[in-house]
């Protein structure tokens, strides 16, 4: 029995963490602090090493300074973003930046966001140059919370209405995380914890 557990423990965890690692996916998280909104970028650094060489096509980005890579990096990020409020462009303002080798973390100003707002168009591409590039957009502001998941079949854009202290608009809650390479590794685990319980 103890086995069994230690088993599904394990692959609960093996499925957790090649989630995390996606390198395919970016978490943006738009919420005001102070009155003052904010967008955070969580970054998997593998997918947007992949994207950010191809957008530079010709240039060796690995060969820049620091502060030019960074430059680059957030102007590729603005580059892919287009945020309407109340038909209104809210622009990303000053950001910093945090490389790492497996997540990259970004976070901007939005000082024209709007303490009253009704209606919230967002249009953010960001590495479509990945082909199973998913972004997973949240907004949060106090108890009320939108979530949505930008990817190729919806053109990367989403929107909502902020009304009577709601959000209101069709949230996406499944995220496809598991590209072809993850989901027959699944399969493969799955096959092989069957033959253990099996034979065990």
């Amino acid at each position: 029995m103890l086995k069994k557990y230690i088993l599904l423990m394990t692959l609960a965890m093996i499925t957790f963490m090649a989630n995390a690692h996606n390198p395919n996916s970016t978490f943006v998280v738009f919420s005001p602090n102070n009155g003052i909104w904010t967008a955070h970028f969580m970054i998997a650094q593998e997918g947007a090493n992949i994207s950010l060489a191809e957008f530079y096509k010709g240039q060796n980005l690995s060969e820049l300074p620091l502060d030019q890579y960074k430059k680059k990096y957030i102007d590729y990020i603005k580059s892919k973003f287009r945020l309407e409020i109340d038909g209104k462009n809210i622009p990303l303002s000053s950001g910093g930046i945090k490389l790492g080798n497996h997540q990259t973390d970004i976070r901007f100003l939005l000082n024209e966001f709007p303490q009253n707002y009704e209606k919230v168009y967002l249009k953010m591409p960001l590495f479509e140059e990945n082909e199973y590039q998913n972004t997973i957009v949240r907004f949060l502001e106090g108890s009320k919370k939108f979530r949505k998941v930008l990817k190729p079949g919806n053109n990367f854009e989403m929107d909502f209405v902020h009304q009577n202290n709601q959000y209101l608009g069709a949230h996406e809650e499944e995220v496809n995380l598991k590209y072809p390479i993850f989901i027959g590794g699944f399969i493969l685990l799955l096959g092989l914890a069957a033959w253990f319980l099996k034979t065990h």
